[in-house]
């Protein structure tokens, strides 16, 4: 049972809302006075005015004319800045929130959603949380590509390539795109065997039978993250699928492919990401909606 800041969360379980689906259900919270009608407007107040997160540098809200509010962060890329914009929808004759991710259009259109995570509200007969998670089928190309494209650009010596966050690829397409690589200590034909060296050499990756190389990962959600990294030289690309907390490696549980594409004459790198479309709610969604509802209920106790 939950008490007051303290909850629980139960991944991967079956929804109280939608028969037959899968959702993170939280335990009961059990805070004196509390209702459904503070709780989502605890949510709101934060949701508006939370302080920002590393590597966020900046976060603010506004007034949208629909009613809802969008959320803009801010984070450092070379020697500017790229902003990412989340809408926040508190439907309170549904009881729940619905946050759409837009990547970097500040129009927030709907053709440029790529992410919905929906959290409802409970009551009956206590107060739970139900949280999930809706990919949709759209290429990623933000900054979380850009920054690990910087990471391979630091890697091979060039560290001061600037990037360029969804702009159209030569090969078609949304994509994070490197200018000209001058000064690297690799070439456009090298690039592939540098990424299998340090790979294998410094970050642990083991070689399977097939070629591709197997990685697996930790602390950037909760639990391991397993990463399976085919170079096809062949398509001069490296495609990286993840398979989540699957330590199987089974094909039905990759839920995004990434992308590295090796471009030459110039010599530049590209970048983008393409999810599995569906409904997601594992352990790796947790951290999603558990440091802010941790956060929520601690102020409603001392408030």
């Amino acid at each position: 049972m939950g008490n007051g800041s303290s909850v629980s969360w139960t991944p991967d379980a079956d929804s109280l809302s939608q028969h037959g689906k899968k959702s993170i259900l939280s335990s009961d919270i059990e805070l004196e006075g509390l209702t459904v009608q503070k709780l989502m407007n605890a949510y709101e107040q934060k949701l508006r005015k939370r302080d920002k997160v590393e590597p966020e540098t900046a976060y603010e809200c506004r007034q949208l004319p629909d009613g809802g509010v969008v959320g803009a962060s801010t984070y450092p890329l070379d020697d500017g800045v790229f902003k990412t914009y989340t809408t926040f929808y508190f439907k309170k004759a549904t009881d729940e929130i619905i946050c759409n991710y837009h990547e970097t259009d500040e129009t927030c259109s709907a053709s440029s959603k790529v992410q919905t995570r929906y959290l409802k509200i409970h009551s009956d007969p206590a107060i739970r949380l139900e949280f999930w998670c809706e990919e949709l089928a759209v290429r990623r190309a933000d900054g979380l590509q850009g920054l690990f494209l910087k990471g391979n650009l630091a890697g091979i010596g060039a560290p001061d390539t600037k990037i360029a966050i969804g702009v159209e690829s030569p090969l078609g397409g949304k994509c994070v795109l490197s200018d000209p690589i001058v000064g690297a200590t690799v070439d456009a034909a090298g690039f592939l065997d540098w990424f299998r060296s340090q790979a294998v050499d410094e970050r642990g990756c083991e070689e399977d039978t097939d070629g591709s190389l197997k990685e697996v990962l930790g602390g950037w959600f909760s639990g391991s993250l397993y990463v399976r990294h085919v170079l096809d030289k062949s398509k001069q690309e490296i495609r990286s699928m993840d398979y989540g907390d699957d330590a199987d490696w089974s094909e039905s549980s990759i839920t995004m492919t990434t992308y590295i594409k090796v471009h030459d004459k110039p010599f530049r790198l590209e970048m983008f990401a393409e999810p599995v479309p569906g409904r997601y709610s594992s352990q790796r969604q947790v951290p999603w909606v558990e440091p802010i509802t941790n956060q929520v209920l601690q102020e409603l106790m001392e408030s």
